[in-house]
């Protein structure tokens, strides 16, 4: 890591990196799963610039939303995944997080299916998701 989380410079290189991977993925014509923690209104800009990105590229986004009960964001908040992937890890911090971003609404810009996290498990929500999406399954 070359720039702390949050510094302009952090910034600057992830969606420039983002940016660059997206258009040359749609050019050559590779589907892939990007996820992202969206914050509404804040990030509106920066959905529309992604899917600019691949979507000049002759490519297609499509979305979903994940979202679980902030009481379910809390009881999984000591994971170990969470540190190993510098995830939020403390109480603290999610609940300074939730104070100040609106982590529930969803994306306005584009109609999309939402699962509720704490209903289903992953692999349920996965198959879900295929279906309602029309995707195709890639065999292990």
């Amino acid at each position: 890591q070359f720039f702390v989380r949050g510094t302009v410079g952090f910034s600057n290189l992830i969606y420039g990196m983002r940016k660059l991977v997206f258009e040359e993925l749609a050019k050559a014509d590779i589907s892939f799963i990007f996820t992202i923690v969206y914050a509404h209104p804040q990030d509106i800009p920066d959905m529309n610039w992604m899917i600019e990105a691949i979507e000049k590229q002759g490519g297609r986004v499509k979305f979903v939303q994940l979202v679980s009960p902030k009481e379910t964001l809390f009881e999984r908040i000591h994971e170990p995944s969470r540190k190993a992937f510098t995830k939020i890890s403390t109480p603290t911090t999610l609940e300074q997080v939730l104070a100040h971003y609106d982590l529930f609404t969803p994306y306005p810009e584009r109609e999309h299916p939402s699962f509720d996290t704490s209903k289903q498990t992953p692999e349920e929500i996965a198959e879900e998701i295929i279906g309602r999406l029309e995707l195709t399954r890639l065999e292990a």
